[in-house]
């Protein structure tokens, strides 16, 4: 049994490796008709990993899935999903919020990262601003739930570096999106974008796994 297990955790990890690297090698040939489905492979390979490893931990794993609707409905060719990847992703952060946020404590290391992460956001908002129109509401929303995505990994006590490091990545991530949508073009941003948001995913899912167990 245990065999089994460590066989299909190796062969999930191997899936997000390789769909991972794929996605990002052909970014530049889309539109293709299965690009949806290689964007979506690693984080469903993470969400199994995460069901499979993590019983006690399952918000990860739900996280994971909304993502997955997530990069699915922000890829698909179709007017108007844009809005709805967001709710996704939204929903996507409050699992991981309700995951990271136990019996908050705080460190003057994290205080400092903390700040950084509220420092960035705010700047960032003022930048964005002015180019928003009716996206005003909906954008504020969603920086405002991965601050609190991020800041919950900083204050949670049985969360740890890996974890930060990943939530300060999707942090990054979500900000290359935004920059080029609502300021200025940024070189290879689409790359950037996805190279980051993998790595963020795959630190939250690590750093989860080395949680030491809570009495």
């Amino acid at each position: 049994m245990e065999k089994g297990k460590n066989w299909f955790n190796r062969f999930l990890i191997t899936g997000f490796i390789v769909f991972s690297i794929a996605f990002l090698a052909f970014m530049n040939s889309k539109p293709h008709t299965l690009s949806w489905l290689v964007k979506t492979i690693p984080i469903a390979c993470l969400a199994f990993f995460s069901f499979l490893n993590l019983p006690g931990k399952r918000l990860l794993g739900v996280g994971l899935v909304f993502s997955g609707i997530g990069d699915i409905l922000l890829e698909l060719p179709v007017e108007g999903l844009f809005e709805a990847g967001m709710g996704a992703f939204i929903l996507a952060h409050f699992c991981y919020i309700f995951l990271f946020l136990r019996k908050p404590r705080l460190t003057l290391m994290r205080a400092l990262v903390m700040g950084g992460m509220i420092l960035f956001t705010l700047e960032f908002t003022v930048m964005l601003y002015p180019g928003l129109g009716p996206m005003k509401v909906p954008i504020f929303v969603y920086l405002g739930v991965i601050l609190a995505m991020g800041l919950s990994a900083c204050l949670g006590r049985y969360t740890n570096g890996i974890i930060i490091a990943g939530a300060v990545l999707f942090i990054i991530s979500d900000s290359l999106i935004a920059y080029p949508m609502f300021i200025a073009p940024i070189a290879y941003s689409s790359f950037w974008v996805m190279f980051t948001y993998y790595a963020a995913q795959a630190l939250l899912t690590y750093g989860t796994l080395k949680i030491k167990p809570q009495r």
